[in-house]
């Protein structure tokens, strides 16, 4: 998906994808949209059910609504976090 920028900070999610890059994690992050330092980064843990080559991680657009970040999983579990 495409990053959620509010005011001075830009909202990413990122999805793990074994197959292509065994080591990668999956997390939501807040950047600091003129450094690019990380402001606040939440992991997204492997759902235990997954298979060895399962995805998990973020698989949606960040959506910012009344002072709250929300993000889809591919699980279907949606995380929601204070933007500010």
């Amino acid at each position: 998906g495409r990053p959620a920028l509010v005011r001075d900070q830009l909202f990413i999610g990122t999805r793990a994808t074994p197959s292509l890059m065994p080591h990668r994690h999956a997390h939501a992050l807040a950047l600091d949209r003129a450094s690019g330092r990380v402001l606040w980064r939440h992991p997204i843990e492997r759902p235990v059910a997954a298979g060895r080559d399962a995805n998990w991680g973020i698989d949606a657009s960040p959506i910012v609504l009344d002072g709250r970040v929300f993000f889809g999983c591919v699980d279907g579990r949606v995380l929601a976090f204070d933007a500010d």
